[in-house]
């Protein structure tokens, strides 16, 4: 199993093992899935060096003067993450 597949399926897991949906009404289940997807879409916040080298990769022309270092592409990664989960939080 990769290891962004194992740390999605235990976030979701012990999130699940968190949120009762066994007796929950429609509003309160929903509130529970969302929960759970949170924390699959958290667990994801941290690139693995496979996932930043493949951003490396697509993100930069070859042959280009310039070097983009890989932090780089783990700081934009995980930025989008963060934006992805505030969205439809701002106030």
């Amino acid at each position: 199993m990769s290891e962004v597949v194992e740390r999605v399926a235990l976030a979701a897991m012990a999130k699940h093992a968190e949120v009762d949906l066994a007796f929950a009404g429609v509003r309160e289940a929903r509130q529970g899935w969302e929960a759970i997807a949170r924390a699959a879409i958290l667990a994801l916040r941290e690139p693995t060096h496979r996932m930043v080298v493949a951003g490396h990769g697509a993100g930069v022309e070859p042959g280009a003067d310039h070097d983009v270092p890989m932090s780089t592409f783990k700081d934009i990664y995980s930025a989008m993450i963060d934006a992805a989960l505030s969205e439809g939080t701002e106030q």
